[in-house]
């Protein structure tokens, strides 16, 4: 439902053989997300609910699409990879998609906004 690895820096890796093949190129924005399934998905996995790195988005946050367009576009990818791991029936997953989907809405529609003034004026 959520990407909780905010940052690579917060992962140790032991053993990294075969790691290469996890990584789909193709993806600008959730191409992590598939990565973390993928490694998941081996298992092996610990997980340690203590602060051991620091992370700090920037501000100035370069994007060609709208927000939403991207996340919906990579990401419904990834819901459907994570569909057919856990053998979802069609029902879960048209649920998880829909509300996925009016995530993805609810961002482009907050976006509008700031769109609208930073415009140039006519």
């Amino acid at each position: 439902m959520k990407n909780t690895i905010l940052n690579a820096s917060g992962v140790v890796f032991r053993n990294a053989e075969g790691i290469a093949n996890l990584v789909d190129d193709s993806m600008r924005l959730c191409a992590d997300w598939l990565f973390w399934v993928r490694l998941l998905q081996r298992g092996g996995v610990a997980y340690i609910a203590k602060p051991l790195s620091r992370w700090r988005l920037q501000s100035s946050n370069a994007r060609k699409r709208p927000p939403g367009e991207l996340e919906w576009l990579e990401g419904e990818r990834v819901l459907v990879e994570v569909f057919e791991i856990l053998k979802l029936t069609q029902p879960e997953r048209d649920r998880i998609l829909l509300d996925f989907m009016r995530k993805c809405w609810k961002w482009r529609l907050e976006a509008v906004p700031l769109e609208r003034e930073s415009a140039p004026k006519k």
